[in-house]
Parts: C-alpha cells; structure tokens; sequence
C-alpha cells in the first residue's frame, strides 16, 4: 500500500484522503476577498492619518523656525528679501530661505548669496533643482515636486522645487495695515517692501494669528486653468519671495480652506486659497507655533480674523 495516497487509522486499516472542492475554495477564496475588502479602507485611512501628523509636524517646525529667527534677530523675517522690484520678473528669494538655519539646514543655507537673485544659477543649484527640502513638502501631496520657472527677460527657464507651506499675507492684496498679516507688505515712500514683523507688532495676539499654512501648488490644474503647474511664479518655488499681489512665498486669506476662488485669470493667483489634498481641511501654524487642522467649514470671518495681526478682531475661537 502507498502512504502517499492513504492514511492509516489506528485500527490498521486504510482510506482515501479527501482534498478541498472547488465549491469550498471558492467559499474561502470569497471570504478571503470580502476580508481585504474591509481592511483596505482602514489601512488606507490609517496611512493617511501618518500622512497628516508628518504634515503637521513639519508646519509646527516652520513655526518653531520662525520663532527661534525673531530671537535671534528680533524681528520675523519678510515676505521678500530686500526690496520688491519686478525688473525681469520675480528675483528675491523669499522667508523659507531665511530660516534655513533654524530647522537644522545650515549646510543649505550657506550654499545660498543672498546678494543674488532668486534666478542666478548659484541660488537655483542652492535651491536644489528638482528636489526641494522634505520638511517642505506635505507627505500626502501627489502631484509634481518641481517646475519650470520662466526668466522674463534674458528667456529660457531653469527648473525648481515646489513648497507646500505659504506665508499668511494678511486679508487682501493692498497695503493697509490693519489687513496686513505676518508676513505682510508695505509700501514706504512709493517703494513696496516686506513689512517688518516683530512680536509686539501682533497686537490681536500670536495665538490668534496664522502665520504659515499650508498651500498644494497644482492649485490651477485642480481648478481647471491650467494641465500643468504654470511656468511661472504662480505655482510656489519654495525658494522664491514675495510677487506681485500675494504670489511666490504668500497667499491672501480672502477666501476660505480649499475654497476655489471665482478668478478668470492667472494673474489673480494670489487669491487662490490655502489649500491641501487632505480631506476637508488643512494645516496652519499660528505665530506662537501652535499648529493645528482647520476644518473646511470654519466661518469666513473667523478665518480672515486669524490672518491679521493687528486688525482688532476678537472672534477667532473655532473647532
């Protein structure tokens, strides 16, 4: 007798082994499916969740950066180095630089002139081409991480990295003060500058003051002007300062979380909204460095009371 193709029982005798019928392993294979089924979901979720406590923790950095940059100089530092000037195009590089030594990334840091250009071939290979710092990025953003950044007058482009992390600018794209945020802009005797920021400047209270939030850079493909992140400055070069009316290192909180603006051209792309791919809401660091997710749904007046820094506002409580 085989004993591979018997079984012996204790009585001496033998019989047939019996294997599984295809109407049970269809059962298992079913149960098996309708298993994955429900776990997918939640493993998903569950990597999400991961997602967002990196994004949030990163923001909370920035905040923490900023703070240690106002000890160390005693002010915030501005939308834009130095003064504005659109001759050619965007040129200064912008705050995301500035406290590149308050995060632990000196070596970056010390690989930038800050008496040059945004653009000069010095300050794009600083800025690391296609790959920005990964304390930039929100980890659930999926879109492209870098960009063509187009150069007005000499032509040509070079390409750059992406932040996902914007200064609040204030409640609109003029200079009144009372409407200015943290990294507000001012204009002294007809010149447009960054507006200088210190702590005591905050006189509605840096708990109830955003400071940084963030921002997802395919904003105009995710509202359908463009197929691309545009080859310009209206995407978010992270090295790159202040343009035109709240574009490159800012954004305006005229309109609410995720809120598509009801603009017709790039030009208005600074009204385009702090924004994220998480889902219904975002991350913003106030300029104590508490960070936090803000819902979709917040009151619109309570969000532009929280971009201002000195606007008299007393409603900024929200869940």
């Amino acid at each position: 007798m085989n004993p591979s193709r018997s079984q012996i029982s204790p009585g001496g005798s033998s019989r047939p082994s019996r294997g599984f019928t295809l109407v049970e392993l269809l059962v298992v294979i079913a149960i098996i499916g309708t298993l994955v089924g429900l776990l997918l979901p939640a493993v998903q979720a569950a990597r999400e969740s991961a997602r967002r406590s990196a994004c949030i923790n990163n923001i909370k950095q920035l905040g923490l950066g900023f703070l240690n940059f106002h000890d160390a100089r005693n002010v915030f530092p501005g939308a834009t180095l130095g003064t504005y000037n659109w001759t050619c195009g965007p040129k200064a590089l912008g705050p995301l630089v500035m406290v590149l030594p308050f995060i632990e990334e000196t070596v970056r840091y010390n690989r930038f002139d800050l008496t040059k250009d945004f653009n000069d071939p010095v300050n794009t290979a600083a800025a690391g081409g296609t790959m920005p710092p990964a304390a930039f990025l929100c980890p659930s953003y999926g879109e492209r991480k870098s960009g063509s950044a187009y150069q007005y007058c000499s032509g040509g482009s070079f390409t750059t990295g992406v932040t996902c992390y914007l200064g609040v600018r204030g409640t609109a794209n003029d200079y009144v003060a009372a409407k200015r945020g943290v990294f507000g802009m001012q204009q002294v005797s007809g010149v447009t500058q960054s507006a200088t920021t210190k702590i005591k400047d905050i006189l509605d209270g840096t708990s109830k003051t955003f400071m940084f939030g963030e921002f997802r850079p395919d904003s105009q493909i995710a509202v359908g002007q463009s197929s691309t992140i545009d080859p310009d400055s209206r995407w978010s070069p992270w090295s790159l300062g202040h343009v035109l009316e709240g574009s490159g290192s800012t954004k305006t909180m005229i309109y609410g979380p995720n809120q598509i603006a009801g603009i017709t051209h790039y030009n208005q792309w600074a009204t385009h909204s702090f924004s994220s791919w998480h889902n219904g809401g975002l991350h913003m660091v106030r300029a104590d460095a508490s960070a936090g997710f803000v819902n979709d749904n917040i009151d619109i007046t309570i969000w532009r009371n929280l971009a201002t820094i000195a606007g008299g506002e007393t409603n900024t409580l929200f869940e």
